[in-house]
């Protein structure tokens, strides 16, 4: 089979990864989509809060019409930090199967140009099909099971102002 359709396996291979980047993308959108509704949900329960806030008539009545919105506000603002936080793992897988991606489609191309330049040494070809397998036998889901060290919004918002974006 091979012989007649040269590549075939890195095709099928590079196509299965494809499907599974295009998944992690669709994914990613819908995490996304999710997370833009709960900053506009998030803003209007907000405005509304501040609006009906001016009619608090001292500091002890404004802290409790704030307190009686955290109910409702902390599963909003909860819900977004997660959606967030899984658009980010699915923009890390997507970024993870293209690259396989793009490893499958070029292994064949690698392979015929080593050939072409009729080496009688095969080190060539060994150490391309060991960095083949090594990098197509990553689990991309190791890459979520690390730690990111993403920091909450406020905290990079306070670095960006305190001059230390690190």
């Amino acid at each position: 089979i091979e012989s007649l359709l040269p590549g075939a396996t890195s095709a099928g291979l590079a196509k299965a990864y494809k499907d599974l980047r295009e998944q992690a993308k669709e994914r990613e959108e819908t995490y996304k989509q999710a997370f833009i509704w709960g900053i506009l949900i998030i803003t209007v329960v907000t405005a509304f809060g501040v609006y009906f806030s001016w009619e608090a008539k001292n500091i002890g009545d404004w802290i409790n019409s704030t307190l009686y919105k955290l109910p409702l506000i902390m599963p909003l603002l909860w819900g977004t930090v997660f959606f967030s936080k899984r658009r980010s793992e699915q923009h890390r897988l997507e970024q993870e199967y293209a690259h396989k991606e793009a490893l499958a489609r070029s292994y064949d191309g690698y392979k015929t140009q080593i050939d072409a330049l009729n080496i009688t040494n095969e080190t060539l070809l060994v150490e391309l099909l060991a960095t083949a397998i090594k990098s197509l036998g990553f689990n991309p889901a190791t890459t979520l099971d690390k730690p990111h060290r993403d920091k909450p919004p406020v905290v990079e918002a306070g670095r960006n102002i305190m001059g230390n974006p690190q």
